[in-house]
């Protein structure tokens, strides 16, 4: 009797711990910003996810987890402000409109990161994450792409398809998983890894033709442009590059690299010719943010693909 007791009591505490830490959360948001922020919970959950990939792929120190922890919970806050509360904030005149469109969005947002952190919370590596997240954009684009095994066939615009082909090897390893559909350029995303090496293939449905893009990339208001940030401390160009979008493929345009050494970085558009970076030095203990406009002395012409 008393032991049940003691143990319900506290499972209670803890749970009420639980609650109590969340409503904390949304009391100093709210109260400081002024702002209902409902994604907060997931982005430190990737945070603690990143922490977790790190710890087992380089074994670092406890405080270098702690930075990427960080750094990790940091980027996902900045991508629900980008995405979120910036675009409410500009447009929208309304104070009470912005509120609740940005709470709203803020709850969109919520389930996006959760589904995502869901889906690659039992994979084995990176490119397993990637064929989970695939299986979910089969299904939301049926005709865009479909699997047979070990070969992913997209299909091309107005017509045609093309085919991109994975090798199971003990050395040598390849493989592509769809990851995003750009369809202001009429463009489709591939996840690539080549052993442990991840890139993003590009392939334009117009002409068929494909880039290796070394980040992520993210597309100019004009669609002039795409934007790449490639920062790591390991196996990274360490550079931000401007890629030109024409009829005839992608061309890497200008890059710019920072006196500095970086640990990480997210860059987004602010508009056609300004870029916004948020990023984090080596050994900093947080991040930081700056922008770029495509005019800015430091950028160094570059040639190819």
């Amino acid at each position: 009797m008393v032991a049940d007791f003691a143990q319900n009591t506290l499972d209670g505490v803890m749970l009420g711990s639980a609650y109590a830490l969340l409503a904390l959360g949304f009391t100093l948001i709210f109260g400081v910003l002024r702002r209902a922020n409902l994604a907060y919970g997931p982005a430190i959950l990737l945070g603690a996810y990143a922490a977790t990939w790190a710890n087992l792929t380089f074994r670092p120190g406890q405080f270098v987890l702690a930075l990427v922890t960080i750094a990790g919970a940091t980027l996902a806050g900045a991508y629900v402000e980008r995405l979120c509360f910036a675009p409410h904030g500009r447009r929208t005149r309304s104070r009470d409109a912005a509120a609740i469109a940005s709470m709203v969005g803020s709850f969109a947002l919520w389930m996006q990161l959760e589904e995502l952190a869901t889906l690659c919370a039992s994979v084995e590596d990176a490119s397993h994450c990637a064929r989970v997240v695939e299986g979910e954009q089969l299904k939301r684009l049926p005709n865009l792409a479909t699997r047979d095994g070990l070969s992913l066939r997209v299909s091309l615009y107005p017509s045609g398809s093309t085919t991109f082909s994975d090798v199971e090897a003990f050395a040598g390893a390849r493989s592509h998983s769809l990851w995003d559909y750009l369809s202001t350029i009429n463009a489709v995303v591939l996840y690539t890894t080549v052993d442990d090496v991840v890139s993003f293939t590009l392939l334009q449905r117009a002409n068929g033709r494909r880039v290796e893009l070394p980040a992520e990339p993210k597309v100019a208001p004009d669609r002039q442009r795409l934007v790449t940030a490639d920062f790591c401390a390991t196996r990274c160009s360490n550079e931000l590059a401007v890629w030109r979008i024409t009829p005839e493929g992608i061309t890497r345009e200008i890059v710019w690299k920072p006196a500095e050494a970086w640990a990480d970085a997210v860059a987004t558009w602010k508009d056609a010719e300004t870029l916004r970076v948020e990023y984090t030095a080596t050994g900093a203990a947080g991040p930081q943010t700056l922008e770029r406009r495509l005019s800015d002395p430091g950028w160094t012409r570059a040639g190819g693909r």
